[in-house]
């Protein structure tokens, strides 16, 4: 007879904030466009820290200096596990703001 795992404890997943619509408008307003492609539409403002836990808890969540703009195609593959677009989004914050 084949034996079956037991059934793993249900975890309570906490999820992802948004920036809210001012913030949203005012990192757009600062990229200008993506910043992988430079593309102007289909925009949305990426939280660089999303996983985080400061960024789940604290006010900084809602901070312009902790987004930036992508594109619908580069937010969804950033999402879908391209570390690189993630690297170029903290690279351009660090610079952004020395």
């Amino acid at each position: 007879m084949q034996k079956f795992p037991k059934p793993v404890k249900e975890v309570k997943r906490v999820k992802p904030q948004k920036f809210s619509s001012k913030v949203a408008k005012e990192i757009k307003e600062r990229d200008g466009g993506c910043i992988i492609c430079r593309s102007e539409s289909q925009l949305t403002a990426h939280h660089t820290f999303w996983r985080s836990h400061e960024r789940i808890y604290d006010e900084t969540r809602n901070n312009v200096e902790r987004g930036v703009t992508l594109c619908f195609q580069d937010h969804r593959a950033l999402h879908d596990g391209n570390n690189f677009y993630d690297e170029l989004a903290h690279i351009y914050l660090s610079e952004l703001y020395k």
